[in-house]
């Protein structure tokens, strides 16, 4: 994440102020979804509440020391198109995310288009602020939970396997994988490949 070395006492007083008034918000909204039944094949019916966007959004503003944007676009690193979070101090201090992906497929409708917008930037903004925006629907292991509402995780991108693989070879490349727990660079995710190619570009040694 962009910006966290530059903390300082007063943005990082602000900053937990906020976040725990974050932690408070309720799950008013509902989502009834089918799934089925690994062992049976039935389909059961379910839902779920999560935290509307709408709520976080209104949350922060009521704050009043920070300014909080998501914007969509295209990331030239990671070469995919996603929604950022980016959150402003009123001492001019920000701080903001690595690209999460927007996932869609050819001929989707405008209208779906934009719920997983919608989605994924409620999924995006519960990830930057550390804050659970949904239930757990993964208590009975009996079935198989809907896959829309499952948020997936999006591998790195070829073009960032290679810049990463010009940097990261020998005890530097042994020592990433095992601390993340991978066994190689393919199975890093698009999200902290962004974030490790970052920090190379930064440091200048991306070659």
């Amino acid at each position: 994440m962009i910006g966290l070395d530059g903390l300082t006492p007063e943005l990082a007083t602000d900053l937990i102020t906020l976040v725990n008034s974050l932690q408070k918000l309720t799950k008013t909204a509902k989502v009834n979804y089918s799934v089925q039944n690994k062992k049976t094949g039935e389909w059961v019916k379910k839902a779920f509440n999560y935290v509307p966007l709408d709520d976080i959004l209104e949350k922060i503003k009521e704050n009043k020391n920070f300014a909080f944007m998501q914007p969509i676009g295209y990331d030239p690193v990671s070469q995919i198109v996603g929604v950022k979070c980016v959150l402003i101090h009123k001492s001019g201090k920000f701080l903001e995310s690595s690209v999460f992906p927007i996932k869609t497929t050819e001929g989707m409708k405008i209208q779906d288009e934009g719920a997983e917008i919608t989605y994924r930037k409620r999924y995006a903004a519960g990830a930057f602020f550390g804050i659970a925006t949904e239930e757990d629907t993964d208590g009975n292991d009996d079935e198989a939970t809907a896959p829309e509402y499952k948020p997936q995780e999006i591998k790195a991108t070829a073009k960032q396997v290679e810049l990463l693989s010009n940097y990261y070879v020998g005890e530097n490349l042994e020592k990433l994988l095992k601390v993340n727990k991978i066994e190689k660079l393919e199975d890093l995710s698009v999200q902290k490949a962004s974030e490790l190619i970052r920090k190379i570009k930064e440091k200048g040694e991306a070659k």
